[in-house]
């Protein structure tokens, strides 16, 4: 460490204790962890919510580790979907130029919005196919 490194921490501790020196020193750990995880990721998983039960999810997807381009996709390993223009498009159709488009600030935001949008839909044919049908709840 070098002198004014030191002077610098001394300054730190007087004016903000040790308790407020030891929460920057884990602050910045945590920001360098948190950067070195995001440099290794390719993929994360944004699940649906469903309270009929089941699960699903939507996948943020990178194309590569060199490129901090990301898709929202359906997560299949044959014939995969991209989430573009609020609709799901097969990968084929729009190529990796087409899918890869979002940042993964604005990929993360989309696939919670397609996560909330896909989760209403699940719930909502989950509750059509156990309501009653007409005869079967005794009335008809």
């Amino acid at each position: 460490m070098s002198a004014r490194e030191f002077w610098k921490n001394v300054r730190r501790l007087t004016a903000g204790g040790i308790d407020g020196y030891l929460r920057d020193k884990e602050t910045a750990r945590l920001q360098q962890e948190i950067a070195q995880l995001h440099s290794l990721a390719t993929e994360l998983r944004v699940p649906l919510p469903n309270a009929a039960g089941g699960y699903g999810e939507i996948v943020v997807q990178r194309l590569s580790l060199a490129a901090d381009l990301w898709a929202v996709t359906d997560g299949a390993n044959t014939k995969p979907r991209v989430w573009v223009d609020d609709d799901w498009r097969p990968l084929h159709d729009l190529g990796f130029t087409g899918a890869f488009r979002y940042t993964l600030a604005e990929a993360l935001t989309v696939a919670h919005q397609v996560a909330e949008y896909e989760g209403a839909a699940s719930e909502a044919q989950a509750q059509a196919l156990s309501a009653p049908t007409a005869g079967e709840d005794g009335r008809g």
